[in-house]
C-alpha cells in the first residue's frame, strides 16, 4: 500500500499510512461492534450494554492514529467472535469463521490462540449433521490458503521462510515465548513468572484495556454460577469463554521484550473478547430490563471516562 500507492500518490510516509490504516479499521470495528450487539443483545438495553462494553474498552485507543498492525487484528478478533455466533445459530458457515480467524493469523501470530474457540465451532457444527469430511474440509482449507499467500508474499519481498524460521520468527528480540518460571536468561526477559512485578504489569494491563472487564467478567460470572443450570446459551458460554479464556493465558504468560506495561499494545486485542463475554454474563446476571439500564450507564460512563482520557493522553503526551 505505501510503495505502490501512498507514496507515489500522497507522498505518505509509513507511519502516515499505518495512521490512516488505524482509522480505517476503526469505522470497521465499529460497525462490528454493532452487528455483534445486535447479534448478543435481545432488546435495546441489551444491545446498548454489549456496545458500550466494546466501544469503551482502552484497546480503542489502537484505532486513532496508531502505528502498529494490532488494528487490523483487532478488527479481525471481533469479525472472528461475530461469525463464530453466527455460526452457532446456524446463520453463517465454519469456513466463514475459520477464514476470518486465518487471515487475521496473517497479520499476527499471537491471534493463533483463538483456535480452539474456531475447533469448538467445527466440533458443534458437525455435532449438527455435517459430515466429519466437509467440516475438516472448512477447518483446513482457510488456514493453508492464506498461509500459502503470505508466503508466497514474502518469497517476493526477499523475506520468505527461512526468515520465519530464523531471525524473524515468532518470540521476539530472544525468542522465547513465554515468561520464565524461575529466573531470567536475558535482557529481554522483565520478570520471571510469580514475580510481583509480572502480576501489577499483568493487573495493569486488565485495567488499562478494558477497566470493567475482567471484574465485570468475575462478578457476572459469580451471580451466574449460582443459579440453576441453564437450558439455553451453553454453547456461547463456550464459545465465548474459549476465547477470552485463551487470550487472558496469552496476556500472562507469553514474554513481552518490554514488559508488559510497554508491549500493552500487543495484548489489547484480548480487551475485546473479555469484554464481550462479560457483557453476555452480564445479561443473564440482571434480573430485569431495569437493573441491565442501570449496569450499563454505570459502566459505559466510567469506561468511556476512562478511555476518552486514555486516548487524550496518548494524543497530547507531553
Amino acid at each position: 500500500m505505501w510503495a505502490l500507492a501512498a507514496k507515489p500518490l500522497l507522498g505518505w510516509g509509513v507511519a502516515e499510512v499505518y495512521a490512516a490504516v488505524s482509522v480505517l479499521c476503526g469505522g470497521v470495528f465499529v460497525y462490528l461492534a454493532l452487528r455483534l450487539a445486535s447479534e448478543v443483545g435481545r432488546s435495546t438495553p441489551e444491545r446498548v450494554l454489549v456496545a458500550g462494553f466494546l466501544l469503551t474498552t482502552g484497546a480503542m485507543q489502537l484505532f486513532f492514529g496508531y502505528v502498529e498492525n494490532y488494528t487490523i487484528i483487532s478488527v479481525g478478533v471481533v469479525a472472528f467472535l461475530w461469525l463464530g455466533l453466527r455460526v452457532l445459530r446456524g446463520e453463517a458457515p465454519l469456513w466463514g469463521a475459520t477464514l476470518a480467524l486465518s487471515l487475521t493469523n496473517a497479520f499476527h501470530p499471537s491471534t493463533v490462540v483463538l483456535w480452539p474457540a474456531a475447533l469448538y465451532l467445527a466440533w458443534r457444527t458437525h455435532r449438527r449433521g455435517r459430515s466429519a469430511l466437509a467440516v475438516g474440509l472448512d477447518v483446513l482449507l482457510p488456514p493453508l490458503v492464506v498461509a500459502a499467500g503470505v508466503l508466497t508474499l514474502m518469497e517476493l519481498g526477499n523475506h520468505g521462510l527461512d526468515a520465519l524460521l530464523g531471525d524473524d520468527r515468532p518470540g521476539g528480540g530472544d525468542h522465547i515465548w513465554f515468561v520464565p518460571l524461575l529466573r531470567t536468561t536475558t535482557e529481554w526477559e522483565r520478570y520471571t513468572l510469580f514475580a510481583p512485578a509480572h502480576f501489577l504489569d499483568w493487573g495493569n494491563e486488565l485495567l488499562l484495556t478494558s477497566v470493567f472487564g475482567v471484574f465485570s467478567l468475575l462478578v457476572a460470572g459469580w451471580r451466574v454460577g449460582r443459579r440453576p443450570r441453564p437450558t439455553a446459551g451453553g454453547e456461547t458460554f463456550a464459545f465465548l469463554g474459549a476465547s477470552a479464556g485463551a487470550y487472558l493465558l496469552l496476556t500472562f504468560l507469553w514474554n513481552a521484550d518490554y514488559g508488559i506495561r510497554k508491549d500493552w499494545d500487543l495484548f489489547a486485542p484480548s480487551a475485546f473478547a473479555v469484554s464481550l463475554l462479560a457483557a453476555w454474563l452480564w445479561i443473564r446476571a440482571l434480573p430485569d430490563e431495569e437493573s441491565r439500564a442501570q449496569a450499563t450507564l454505570l459502566i459505559v460512563s466510567v469506561s468511556a471516562l476512562h478511555t476518552v482520557a486514555w486516548v487524550l493522553f496518548n494524543a497530547f503526551p507531553s
